[in-house]
């Protein structure tokens, strides 16, 4: 029995849910059977644990009917109601934490349907007061104005059809919120699908230009709209104006850079009208646009991204809720890019500040890492070795890139033999490897080959003249390599 869904369903439930869910099913609105109440009870006690051994249908069955023959026909249909019970407490609780707004909805529908007009208007009017102004926006910020003027259209055309009134201005205005709020939304996530279907096509290596919103947005004139909307809604351009930016930049189409200060501009004086969880999503637009920048080889994009982290963290602003953790690859790229801006006693200080807000999980390797880049940056070769031996792999980036800078740390102190012993090791299990991406599998073995060239190059310099051109042109055509520009930095000193 312990295997059962009920008994996986009642694991999950915190101690005071299981005394709120018995308080549900002794109510008879939701459950008129006695005997569901006394299996819960049967089951609560082994609860947390629900031991495999002590927990059987028969031993629960005894205690349900005593003196009667075991029926696993009756046994499974207790079960299945008690979890049908357990997943309407869920939503219902569900429902009762994080949508007040549509149980608000559902009312005015059953108070429309009733003709119970003042009560209706009552409900209409403290909703509309409560989510029209423009504050708070998020996801659900124009869907939710949306389901208002829904509602609202309902109410007015009722009432029209009735012969009350003349309903031809109420309508028109409510029509014209309606489609504002429609296109508006619509919008807005046509953006962020765009966005991400073109970020997965980088990564997966199939072609954006033949999916179904590209297609919709290349007969769709954007600028040309978003030229009507700054002057038919100066209220609302702002947000829409955002999203599509962030999408235009991400796109490529912002090579002299103006698009992305607009955005910069437009999220930091309008930060306050969007919902916390939204704040964070606009600082990662920003974030994201300033490394598209840096791979392009705009390298003062660092002092900017740099800047953008400043305000993240003094705003709090890198997790979505107070319980959340830092996200560990934002965190070790915080690190690296001050260490290449040479901010060493900024990256340092960020370690200490703000290790505890990593997960305990990832913690003590995340910072083994981060401290090996900073000692490695210092030149300090021997204590970047040190930690980088105290890194477990959680991660498959934390992986390769600990080992790229143990490899790096060896090269810099001459232990030529290691090294190649250790990439004839990381060869081996590189081609075992079946979890890592193949994008991030290929740019690590990318590494190892040009880290193996390098030191057979620097080995064979005692005894003849190696042709290090050749090796450097192959390695700028190949775009898939690690730490390349530090691998060509070190084959221009073999030339000297």
């Amino acid at each position: 029995m312990t295997n059962s869904i009920i008994v996986e369903t009642l694991r999950t439930f915190q101690p005071d849910e299981l005394r709120s869910f018995r308080k549900f099913i002794r109510s008879p609105f939701f459950n008129e059977s006695p005997k569901l109440v006394l299996l819960f009870d049967c089951l609560r006690k082994y609860y947390p644990e629900f031991s495999r051994k002590v927990l059987t249908k028969e031993k629960v069955f005894r205690k349900l009917h005593p003196g009667k023959i075991y029926s696993d026909e009756v046994m499974r249909k207790l079960i299945s109601d008690l979890q049908f019970l357990a997943e309407e407490f869920l939503s219902y609780t569900e429902m009762e934490s994080k949508y007040q707004f549509e149980k608000k909805i559902y009312l005015m529908h059953a108070l429309r349907s009733r003709n119970l007009d003042k009560r209706f208007h009552k409900e209409f009017s403290e909703l509309h007061k409560q989510y029209s102004p423009i504050r708070n926006i998020g996801d659900d910020y124009f869907y939710r104005n949306l389901d208002l003027t829904k509602v609202e259209l309902g109410h007015i055309i009722g009432r029209g059809k009735a012969g009350k009134y003349d309903i031809y201005n109420e309508l028109k205005s409510n029509l014209n919120e309606r489609s504002k709020y429609l296109i508006y939304y619509s919008l807005i996530h046509v953006y962020k699908s765009a966005q991400d279907l073109l970020a997965l096509s980088h990564r997966y290596n199939f072609n954006f230009h033949e999916t179904l919103i590209y297609k919709f947005l290349q007969n769709f004139s954007s600028k040309e709209f978003m030229e009507e909307l700054s002057g038919a809604d100066a209220s609302l351009y702002p947000v829409i104006a955002i999203y599509y930016l962030n999408f235009m930049i991400y796109s490529g189409a912002d090579k002299d850079d103006s698009n992305y200060f607009i955005l910069k501009e437009l999220i930091l004086k309008h930060m306050k009208a969007f919902t916390v969880f939204e704040r964070n999503n606009l600082m990662v637009f920003l974030e994201n646009c300033c490394l598209e920048k840096i791979k392009e080889g705009k390298e003062q994009f660092r002092a900017e991204i740099h800047d953008i982290y400043n305000i993240i963290l003094e705003g709090g602003l890198f997790v979505f809720r107070e319980s959340d953790s830092m996200d560990t690859g934002r965190f070790m790229r915080i690190i690296n890019n001050a260490l290449m801006l040479k901010k060493y006693e900024w990256a340092d200080q960020f370690i200490d500040k703000y290790k505890l807000t990593l997960s305990g999980e990832v913690r003590d390797d995340a910072v083994g890492y981060s401290m090996a880049v900073l000692h490695f940056a210092k030149s300090d070769f021997s204590k970047a070795i040190e930690y980088t031996s105290k890194v477990k792999f959680t991660s498959f980036h934390l992986k390769f890139q600990t080992q790229i800078v143990q490899l790096k740390s060896y090269y810099e102190l001459g232990f030529m033999e290691e090294i190649l012993y250790q990439l004839d090791s990381y060869r081996h299990t590189l081609q075992k490897d079946k979890v890592s991406p193949p994008d991030a599998k290929e740019k690590f073995f990318g590494f190892l080959l040009f880290m193996n060239k390098l030191v057979k190059l620097k080995l064979s310099l005692k005894t003849e003249k190696p042709d290090i051109d050749e090796v450097l042109e192959t390695l700028k055509k190949n775009m898939k390599v690690y730490e390349k520009l530090w691998i060509e930095q070190k084959l221009d000193e073999l030339k000297r």
